[in-house]
């Protein structure tokens, strides 16, 4: 981070002094000067009557004082709803997951029992994990 801020200050700086390859990039001819003497002599006035009239605004007691407090931005909004969202979310959609696997599950199930073979041992095998969560082992007895 540090070294691109380094590079944009060092791009800013740069085109603000040396602005004719920038102008170049233009579609059209450009014919201006941006530091001529009333160009520069304006832009100063206008930024020290400024800060002139910021430092008077503070030390005459006008300008409001800075008070510690946390901002309330229209980000807000989006954290606490976001957060509401997920909460409901993960509610829900881990119901149906719940609900999902039994029924994978007992099908599984089902499906195991259409297949004996050996005095009423599973004859197929299926995945690991299915076969873990619906009890059955992994492979039949004698196979």
């Amino acid at each position: 981070m540090l070294l691109a801020m380094g590079v944009s200050a060092f791009l800013c700086i740069g085109l603000g002094v040396w602005y004719k390859p920038l102008y170049a990039l233009l579609p059209f001819a450009v014919h201006y000067e941006p530091y001529t003497g009333a160009h520069v002599v304006g832009q100063l006035q206008l930024l020290m009557f400024g800060a002139l009239a910021f430092t008077l605004l503070i030390l005459s007691g006008y300008y409001v004082p800075e008070v510690k407090s946390r901002n309330l931005d229209a980000d807000w909004i989006y954290r606490k709803l976001g957060r509401l969202f997920y909460r409901v979310l993960d509610l829900r959609l881990n119901a149906v997951n719940r609900i999902s696997e039994s029924v994978v599950v007992q099908s599984a199930k089902g499906i195991f029992r259409l297949f004996p073979e050996n005095d009423g041992e599973y004859g197929i095998v299926l995945c690991g994990q299915c076969l873990a969560a619906s009890g059955v082992p992994e492979t039949a007895p004698g196979v």
